[in-house]
């Protein structure tokens, strides 16, 4: 049952992203999933009445100005598109916050694995409902980057990130997840020799700062307590 939520919250996540980057930029969108480090202390409160602390609330801002200081144009504006794309970050921040939750309960792996099995069922269903044509990849090229992207940046990424949120809490999660952009535009300009603007470099430093404002504290103490230990 919970594998079946995990994966509920994450399929409606990935579908309302897919949709969302129909009508919006790249860039718009890239901006709204980042705001997922925004939603999940807001839930957090309103289920838990856990109130974030102030280091979480300047790193949370930084982070966020980081993000639009690399995504957002000078033309931004709210389309249908981004309105989309909010609902993914908020759906995501719904699995963010219970896969911490139930990662404690259950071995992370089979949690995290268990959730796919749902996304592909839940995709099975939706490309017959909706689809025109149903098929499956012809070539064994089709078949390598299908594979690639199922077990690289599927399977392998969220069962991670399932057993990663055993350790770590979803508030300090979501902030790292909110670097993905800065990721984005460093392997771009490793991998494709996409240049880096100032403005997007300083967007990288203000995300980077964001997060180790709050990751580094924790580290630290760590560190203390398994000296005393």
């Amino acid at each position: 049952v919970h594998s079946w939520l995990l994966g509920t919250f994450l399929f409606v996540s990935c579908l309302c992203m897919v949709l969302g980057c129909t009508y919006t930029t790249a860039s718009n969108a890239g901006f709204m999933m980042s705001l997922v480090a925004f939603f999940t202390p807001i839930i957090l409160f309103v289920q838990e009445r856990i109130i974030p602390s102030r280091i979480q609330i300047i790193s949370i801002v930084i982070t966020l100005a980081g993000v639009a200081l690399m995504c957002l144009s000078g033309s931004f504006s709210l389309n249908k598109g981004d309105i989309i794309c909010i609902f993914s970050a908020l759906f995501y921040a719904f699995q963010m916050i219970y896969t911490e939750r139930y990662a404690h309960r259950h071995d992370p792996i089979v949690l995290g694995t268990m959730q796919l099995i749902y996304v592909a069922a839940y995709g099975f269903i939706f490309a017959f409902i909706f689809e025109d044509k149903f098929t499956l990849p012809l070539s064994a090229a089709g078949w390598g980057q299908l594979l690639y992207h199922a077990i690289g940046c599927g399977a392998l990424g969220f069962i991670l990130q399932t057993s990663a949120e055993k350790l770590s809490p979803a508030s300090h999660t979501t902030l790292i997840y909110a670097s993905e952009p800065a990721f984005v535009a460093i392997f771009a300009f490793l991998l494709l020799g996409e240049i880096i603007t100032l403005r997007q470099m300083a967007g990288i430093v203000f995300v980077f700062t964001g997060v180790l404002i709050t990751v580094l504290p924790d580290m630290e103490k760590e560190q203390i307590d398994a000296c005393n230990s």
